[in-house]
């Protein structure tokens, strides 16, 4: 009889990458919020990830100069297991929103299980604005109303202040004219 033997090297299956959930977070009239796409791969580093939704509220760009816009289903590359990405809020907007994606590896294999981004945009008070205003009077009647009116975004204005005085006239601030 003869002995024989033999080694077989087996190679795993290549596992999917794992993207994690992450988050960022900025104020509301921001120029960019900058959010970190992370993920793993126990085979070697992760190759690009691929956006599933975009967020709500606002834009998300794929450079810091704001000019290329990130779509869904395409494929960014990554570097160091991480891809950065920027959110514009629309104008005055604050909240929460978010947006998901998947991590690819080198072999072309997604992970099953796509993770969540989670952008807060903490609100700014923002200055009210005064309205111009035009009124017409006779040049012998006792008073001329005069109504200031402005907006402000987050609610009522609250009050004026006056920046300078008629130059003929008197200014008063009741209907008494006192």
């Amino acid at each position: 009889t003869s002995e024989f033997s033999a080694q077989v090297a087996a190679t795993p299956p290549n596992a999917a990458p794992v993207a994690n959930d992450v988050s960022a977070s900025g104020d509301e009239d921001a120029a960019q919020i900058a959010i970190a796409l992370t993920g793993s791969d126990d085979e070697g580093p992760v190759a690009s990830f691929r956006l599933a939704s975009l967020p709500a509220d606002g834009l998300l760009y794929t450079d810091p100069g704001l000019t290329l816009v990130a779509a869904v289903g395409t494929n960014y590359p990554a570097a160091g297991n991480a891809l950065t990405l920027y959110f514009r809020p629309n104008p005055n907007w604050s909240g929460t929103t978010a947006f998901q994606f998947t991590a690819t590896d080198a072999g072309g294999l997604d992970d099953a299980t796509a993770a969540t981004a989670t952008i807060s945009v903490a609100a700014v008070n923002d200055a009210p604005s005064a309205n111009d205003v035009i009124v017409n009077g006779n040049e012998d009647d006792p008073s001329i109303a005069i109504t200031l009116t402005g907006s402000d975004v987050e609610g009522p204005v609250a009050s004026f202040r006056l920046a300078s005085l008629p130059a003929n006239g008197t200014l008063f601030t009741d209907a008494a004219l006192t």
